[in-house]
C-alpha cells in the first residue's frame, strides 16, 4: 500500500500492482473501517485506460438493477454483471461526479428482478471534494498511468 487515508465515508487508496507494477489509486466509499463485516455495498472512483470509471458493488444477483441517485438528481440505472457490480463511464460518469462535488447525499440501491430492493446505502458527500482532491494529487504523485499519458 502507497497510501491510505479515510475523509468520513471515503477513502483514499493507492497501490503498486506487484505483478506489472503499475501504480493504482482509488477514491472509495465506505472506508474499510466502516465495512467490517464487508456486507455493505461499495461505490469507487478510478482512472481506467478509458477515463473515468465508477464501479459499485451494492449486492445482488446478476441481472439485478441498481441505482445510483444524489441528492433529488435523477437516478444512473444499470444491471449487475455476472460478477456482482456495475459501472458507469463516459459521460455519465462525468455527469455523476459533479452531482458528487455538488451534492450533499448520495443513494446506492439494487432491486432484485421480481423482488424487494436491497436496503439503501446512504453515503455523506460532505467530505467528498476533500478526498476528490487528495485522490487526484496522488494520481500524480504516484505517476498513475492516465488516460491521456497513452
Amino acid at each position: 500500500m502507497l497510501y491510505f487515508h479515510t475523509f468520513g465515508d471515503w477513502s483514499v487508496s493507492c497501490w503498486r500492482d506487484p505483478f506489472s507494477s503499475e501504480n493504482f489509486c482509488s477514491l472509495s466509499a465506505p472506508p474499510p473501517a466502516i465495512n467490517t463485516t464487508g456486507r455493505r455495498g461499495l461505490i469507487s472512483l478510478a482512472e481506467e485506460k478509458d477515463g473515468l470509471v465508477i464501479w459499485a458493488f451494492p449486492g445482488g444477483e446478476p441481472g439485478d438493477q441498481v441505482s445510483l441517485r444524489v441528492d433529488d438528481n435523477s437516478d444512473h440505472l444499470a444491471q449487475l454483471d455476472i460478477n456482482g457490480r456495475v459501472n458507469w463511464r463516459g459521460a455519465e460518469a462525468l455527469d455523476i461526479l459533479d452531482e458528487f462535488i455538488s451534492g450533499d447525499t448520495m443513494h446506492l440501491n439494487s432491486f432484485p428482478i421480481g423482488g424487494t430492493s436491497s436496503p439503501v446505502e446512504i453515503f455523506s458527500l460532505e467530505t467528498f471534494l476533500d478526498a476528490l482532491s487528495i485522490y487526484q494529487a496522488k494520481l500524480l504523485t504516484y505517476s498513475v498511468n492516465l488516460p491521456h499519458d497513452n
